[in-house]
């Protein structure tokens, strides 16, 4: 199943006409440990923001002022995103909106929203659209591989023979079979 879902992903990748992607891009902000990677980010108003929980506790990307999130409310998952989970955020308001984590609100980035076609000089490490366009599939193709190995990962158990099946107790064999 999951090299038929693999599969299913290149052939979209790269079967669909590229003018459809023409205002599709992508941003993916990381949240780990260690806080949001990268911590601060430009986008055009047809952009999408994902943040992707790469830590091992839940967390909670949401616009500032905290608790309350009132300065852009639509910037706000209205709840904390599971590890592994992700968050799909579309800005369409311009400006510069600072947001934290609400769960650890010490950690903090800034994600600048310009009109399309319009976001000022490019960034330090700007790429050519092929290269940016190379680097998110190898980023998408990673994590999806990460999420394949552990949670469609299946579940290791010894196989008992019916010899053995039949010396364990009934509650040993319903929690055999339930395994």
């Amino acid at each position: 199943m999951r090299y038929f879902v693999a599969l299913l992903f290149l052939v979209l990748l790269f079967a669909v006409p590229s003018p459809l992607f023409a205002h599709t891009q992508i941003q993916v902000i990381k949240m780990t440990k260690d806080g949001f990677e990268p911590q601060d980010v430009t986008v055009d108003s047809n952009q999408t923001v994902i943040f992707t929980n790469q830590d091992d506790k839940e967390r909670w990307p949401a616009s500032n002022v905290h608790p309350t999130h009132e300065l852009y409310p639509q910037f706000d998952p209205k709840g904390p995103i599971k590890i592994g989970g992700s968050w799909t955020f579309s800005p369409k308001n311009p400006g510069e909106w600072k947001y934290h984590d609400h769960l650890f609100p010490h950690l903090r980035g800034t994600v600048v929203v310009g009109h399309e076609g319009n976001l000022g000089p490019p960034a330090q490490n700007s790429q050519p659209p092929l290269g940016a366009l190379l680097s998110k599939v190898i980023e998408m193709w990673s994590n999806f591989s990460t999420w394949m190995k552990t949670v469609a990962k299946p579940k290791q158990t010894n196989v008992l023979g019916a010899a053995d099946f039949s010396k364990l107790s009934s509650d040993e064999q319903i929690k055999y079979l339930n395994d």
